[in-house]
C-alpha cells in the first residue's frame, strides 16, 4: 500500500503549500519509521510502473558520500537521497515526474526537507543501480532543514521564484481567465506553485468545448527535463484542483474529472 495515497486532501494541500525547494539541511538523521514510509511508496510506486525503478539510498554520513552534488548550490548534511531511475522514452520521463512528486510531497507531510535536482549532481559519482536502456533522471535530497537557511541558499530560492509565470500565463481559454471553473484555475496555481526546473513552467492548459488539455513547450532546458516537469504539474494539478480526476498520458492529454 502506498503511504501517499492515505494522504487526506487537507493534508496534500498542506504539504504542497509548505513545500519549498530544501538546499539547506541539518545533521540530523530521518526517524526510522519516516524512512519506511518513504520506502513503501517507493515499492508501490515501483511495482505499479514496471517503467520506474526508484531507489532509496542512505544513511549517510555526509552529503558527498554518494552523492556528486553541486556545494555551492546546497549546504549541510541529507542523509538520504532517492535516485530516480526509469527507462529513457518520453512516457517514462513523465511518470518519473509524476510519481517522484509523489515521494516529494509524502516526505513534506512527514516534516521532511526535499529537492528536485536533476542538474546539479554528477551521475558519474551517485550511487546508483542503472539497467540496460535506463536513466538516471534525478535525484530527491530527503532530510531535515536547518532551522536558518544560509544567505547564499535564500538568494537561490529568491532568484528563481522571481521567474514565476502567473497561473493565468499558464491557460488558453475559449473564455476570460476569471469566467473558468474555479477547479481550473486552483489547478493553476498549483501547478505554479510546484517544482519546475528554474521555474520554467513549461506546461500549457487548454480549455475549449469543455473539455481540459495539457501540453508542454521546450524552453531553454533540455527536453528530458521539460517532460519530468510535466509529469509534476499534472500531479499537482490532479491532487490540489478540488476536482479529483486523472490525466491521460502524454502531449496533448485530456483531464478526466471522476464526477
Amino acid at each position: 500500500m502506498n503511504p501517499f495515497d492515505q494522504l487526506a486532501a487537507n493534508e496534500l494541500a498542506a504539504a504542497a503549500a509548505t513545500r519549498v525547494s530544501e538546499r539547506a539541511y541539518a545533521d540530523r538523521p530521518v526517524e526510522q519509521d519516516k524512512i519506511e514510509q518513504l520506502r513503501a511508496c517507493i515499492e508501490a510506486v515501483n511495482t505499479a510502473e514496471p517503467c520506474l525503478d526508484f531507489q532509496l539510498y542512505g544513511p549517510l554520513d555526509s552529503a558527498g558520500a554518494a552523492v556528486g552534488i553541486n556545494a555551492r548550490m546546497f549546504t549541510g548534511t541529507f542523509h538520504w537521497y532517492a535516485a530516480l531511475v526509469s527507462d529513457a522514452d518520453d512516457l517514462a520521463l513523465e511518470k518519473c515526474g509524476y510519481y517522484g512528486q509523489e515521494l516529494v510531497l509524502l516526505a513534506t507531510h512527514l516534516g521532511l526537507g526535499t529537492c528536485w535536482v536533476a542538474g546539479t549532481f554528477d551521475r558519474e559519482i551517485t550511487d546508483a543501480t542503472i539497467g540496460d536502456g535506463q536513466a538516471l533522471v534525478a535525484i530527491i535530497p530527503i532530510g531535515y532543514a536547518q532551522e536558518k537557511t544560509p544567505f547564499a541558499q535564500r538568494a537561490i530560492r529568491t532568484n528563481i521564484r522571481r521567474r514565476s509565470k502567473k497561473p493565468e500565463e499558464t491557460v488558453e481559454a475559449d473564455v476570460p481567465y476569471a469566467e473558468l471553473p474555479s477547479w481550473i484555475r486552483s489547478g493553476a496555481e498549483a501547478i505554479i506553485a510546484g517544482p519546475s526546473a528554474v521555474n520554467q513552467e513549461p506546461v500549457v492548459l487548454t480549455w475549449q468545448d469543455g473539455t481540459l488539455t495539457a501540453r508542454y513547450v521546450v524552453k531553454d532546458k533540455p527536453r528530458e527535463i521539460t517532460i519530468v516537469d510535466f509529469g509534476i504539474a499534472k500531479l499537482d494539478f490532479e491532487r490540489l484542483c478540488g476536482r479529483p480526476g486523472r490525466w491521460d498520458w502524454g502531449q496533448g492529454s485530456a483531464y478526466h474529472p471522476a464526477v
